[in-house]
């Protein structure tokens, strides 16, 4: 397959790498992927092609998490999200390399014994769960980071 390069292109190769019975088991929560997610499958897209195949990718505010699938050929993907706006039975894409917590930024940072050596954190989008600064808590954390909220 050639480099995907435009927007579109990019949307249908994320696709083609998750697998059927996964996409077939989360058809609910396809709608809201690409209404929600949209303006985010290419800058996921490049990050995964920078990022070094040994690290480990945190991402802080994951959604439904079907990025996730750009990132298989990395050591772990650490998809972190609380349940609000989520379903608990709506579930999250997750390929072989992905763990999933339900939990804000800080409980992660606070409770989870995570990789500290070779780790990349992404923070795009995260809303101020439960009063906190996610991307505050990331440059807090974190050596690599890419981090981006739009301001109002």
């Amino acid at each position: 397959m050639k480099e995907p390069k435009t927007f579109e292109e990019i949307t249908a190769y994320l696709l083609s790498l998750i697998p059927k019975e996964e996409i077939d088991k989360r058809v609910g929560t396809l709608g809201e992927f690409y209404q929600e997610f949209v303006g985010f499958v290419d800058i996921y897209y490049y990050l995964s092609k920078v990022i070094p195949k040994d690290y480990t990718i945190i991402d802080f505010g994951a959604g439904h998490n079907p990025q996730s699938y750009f990132f298989t050929e990395h050591k772990k993907y650490i998809a972190v999200n609380p349940l609000s706006g989520i379903k608990e039975d709506d579930g999250m894409f997750c390929p072989h390399n992905c763990e999933i917590y339900r939990m804000t930024t800080g409980e992660f940072l606070n409770t989870i014994d995570y990789p500290k050596e070779k780790v990349f954190a992404i923070c795009n989008f995260v809303p101020n769960w439960h009063g906190e600064d996610s991307i505050k808590l990331v440059h807090e954390n974190f050596r690599n980071t890419y981090t981006f909220y739009p301001e109002h």
